[in-house]
């Protein structure tokens, strides 16, 4: 049987959670969480949190309580992988790379 998800439940598993989502100064930094979310998948064949329902997800977002830590989501990566992912996936929005290029930088740094 062939499951299909919504565009909300796709958006919900690629992207990190940010209460700024509309904003588009935002969207860059949206889209290299989601990278970090896609290299998640990568890791474990499944994106970040996809066996929390949809409702427990929404609820965790809002209390804050989901971890995006890096040794807990890659256990098996490398450091170096679970560093980058670390700047992937900041809470903070500022200290996440801004650009693609941003990113890249950061990339050949660790590596």
């Amino acid at each position: 049987m062939k499951t299909i998800l919504s565009s909300e439940t796709l958006a919900r598993l690629f992207r990190k959670p940010s209460k700024k989502a509309c904003q588009p100064s935002v969207r860059a930094k949206l889209s290299l969480g989601s990278l970090g979310c896609t290299i998640v998948e990568m890791f474990t064949t499944e994106p970040p949190f996809y066996k929390v329902s949809e409702e427990e997800f929404l609820a965790s977002v809002e209390a804050r309580i989901l971890s995006y830590d890096p040794e807990c989501l890659i256990p098996k990566a490398s450091p170096s992988m679970q560093l980058f992912l670390s700047l992937l996936l900041q809470n903070d929005n500022g200290k996440r790379p801004q650009t693609g290029s941003e990113a890249e930088v950061k990339l050949n740094q660790i590596f």
